[in-house]
């Protein structure tokens, strides 16, 4: 981007300055003088509207600036994903292991 803004400075300086060239080779007529104002204000429009892209760049820079922040911050902190492992058993096979339990032992018992 800057390379691009530098060449068209460049490109306007040397129509500046051939322009200036032709008004000294042919002295002071309106014509030059004309064609000299008017790259003057093509000149400011440019620098216009290269100063509006560099804002609209600027607000984008600092944006992502401010992404790369927050992900700094947050890779600090890594997700950990944890898993309960529970196993449940259903009231009939617990009744049925206690009575098993209670049976086995009365007749151990005997």
């Amino acid at each position: 981007m800057c390379e691009i803004l530098l060449q068209a400075i460049v490109e306007k300086l040397e129509a500046l300055e051939i322009a200036l060239l032709k008004q000294s080779n042919a002295g002071k007529d309106e014509e030059t003088s004309n064609e000299l104002t008017k790259e003057i204000k093509l000149l400011q429009s440019e620098f216009l509207k290269f100063a509006s892209a560099f804002s609209t760049n600027n607000e984008k820079i600092n944006g992502l600036s401010e992404d790369i922040r927050a992900l700094k911050v947050n890779s600090g902190n890594p997700i950990q994903n944890q898993v309960k492992h529970v196993h449940h058993f259903h009231k009939e096979v617990s009744i049925l292991h206690i009575i098993y339990s209670l049976i086995k032992n009365c007749l151990l018992h005997r």
